[in-house]
Order: structure tokens, then C-alpha cells, then sequence
């Protein structure tokens, strides 16, 4: 029986896809680019996401210059290469020092975040890796001061809001009290029962009183006369004078 491997766990390419990594500093190797300038060879190994962990990230620092090519003046030391190791090392909190070999000796497993993505190369450096893709780290972050992940990552489901409890039903009213009125039992007929009568029943009315007939007291006989009469009574007592 062969040698078992496990290709089930082997990237399809070393690449990453772009996003935020917790990393190692697993290596920084003093070297020198095909022109013969000073560079840093650096590598880290991922730590997270746990989908990537193992894998490793390259940055390339090129300190020296086509004047300085092994970095002797401050000059060198200036240039956007340096700036970016420099920055890489803080991230790290890697204490710095004017003797690159305790710098790396510190740096070893110290951890940072880097945000890598992949980019095509241009050619710039060697013409026969043009258009090869390769992941590039841009920049460099202290744990903590960035959260890891990808970058086009589906945004994280929202949590749903929580249910509003619904209002308790106000308490009901107490029932008013009840009245019991008692009526008087009906006079015993005698086992006879009895009828409504057929029909409305009619109530009879009572006679309106019919006003008086207003009359007037005679002021010479002293007799109660009718109104409509007085004035020929009065005129009566005028003939008798």
C-alpha cells in the first residue's frame, strides 16, 4: 500500500482571497534581489480565518537603492521599502534596535493582522512572472485593531429583533351588583288560570277638569256676575237710577 496524503486539505493554489489575517511572523531572511540591493525576505504563516490556517503570505522589503544597494546611507533607510518594514515590525510590537539581528530575533512568532489581497503581477520586477497572480499584503495592523476576515464574505445574518410583548388586556371592570326585587305572589284563582286578554287593553282616561267660568263681583249689588254678562248688568242698575 502507498503512502496516504491528504490533497483533500491542499489548496488548489496558494493564493488567499483578499481579506483580513491573523498571522505569524515565521521567518525574516536578509537577501539581496537580482539587481544586488539589500532585502528583507519575509514570511507569515496564517493563523486565521481557520479555513486558511497554515497557509503561508510573502512580503518582499527592497532597502537598498541603485546608488546605495546595500543600504549604508540614512537615504536608503527612507524610501517607501523601509517605511513599510518598519511598519510591519510596530504591528508586531517588535521593540526596534540598530542591529537588524536582534529585530528578526524579536519578530520571530510575534503575531499582527495584515490585509492581503491578490493582484496580477505587472512585471516590474522579473518580465517572465508578468500576468502570473499572486497575493500582495498592503497593510499592517496590532491585534485587536482590526477584526479578521474576508473581504467579500457574506455580511453576517441580523439578528432578529426581539418580539415586543404585547400590552396585558386591561383588568375587567367588576360586575356591578345585582338587585333582586321581590315581587308580591298573585292572589290564588282558584286553579283557574289565567288569560291575557285578546287585544290592547284600553285604560280608561280620566276627565280633563273644565275650567270655571270667570265672574265678575258687582260693586253695586255685590252679586257674582258672568264676565260676558257684566256689562249688561251693569247697565241695567243705570236704569233702575
Amino acid at each position: 500500500m502507498g503512502r496516504q496524503v491528504r490533497f483533500d486539505v491542499t489548496p488548489d493554489m496558494g493564493l488567499v482571497p483578499d481579506g483580513l489575517y491573523r498571522v505569524s511572523i515565521a521567518s525574516i531572511e536578509e537577501t539581496a534581489s537580482q539587481n544586488g540591493k539589500l532585502m528583507y525576505n519575509t514570511q507569515f504563516e496564517i493563523m486565521e480565518p481557520a479555513d486558511f490556517a497554515g497557509m503561508m503570505l510573502f512580503e518582499l522589503f527592497c532597502i537598498g537603492t541603485d546608488e546605495d544597494p546595500d543600504a549604508v546611507e540614512e537615504k536608503a533607510w527612507r524610501g517607501f521599502a523601509a517605511t513599510r518594514m518598519k511598519a510591519m515590525l510596530k504591528s508586531a510590537q517588535v521593540p526596534m534596535d540598530d542591529d537588524m539581528d536582534n529585530i528578526i530575533a524579536a519578530a520571530i512568532q510575534q503575531q499582527l493582522i495584515v490585509a492581503a489581497n491578490q493582484e496580477v503581477d505587472d512585471g516590474t520586477r522579473d518580465p517572465k512572472y508578468k500576468g502570473r497572480v499572486r497575493n500582495r499584503i498592503s497593510s499592517f495592523y496590532q491585534l485587536g485593531h482590526k477584526e479578521v476576515g474576508l473581504t467579500d464574505a457574506p455580511a453576517a445574518a441580523k439578528k432578529p429583533l426581539a418580539a415586543v410583548p404585547k400590552a396585558a388586556a386591561p383588568a375587567a371592570a367588576p360586575a356591578a351588583p345585582t338587585r333582586t326585587i321581590m315581587k308580591a305572589p298573585l292572589p290564588a284563582t282558584g286553579g283557574a288560570t289565567l288569560s291575557k286578554p285578546a287585544g290592547p287593553v284600553t285604560r280608561p282616561t280620566a276627565p280633563k277638569p273644565t275650567a270655571k267660568a270667570a265672574e265678575v263681583k258687582c260693586t253695586i249689588c255685590d252679586t257674582m256676575v258672568a264676565r260676558v254678562e257684566f256689562a249688561a248688568h251693569v247697565e241695567a242698575h243705570a236704569d233702575e237710577s
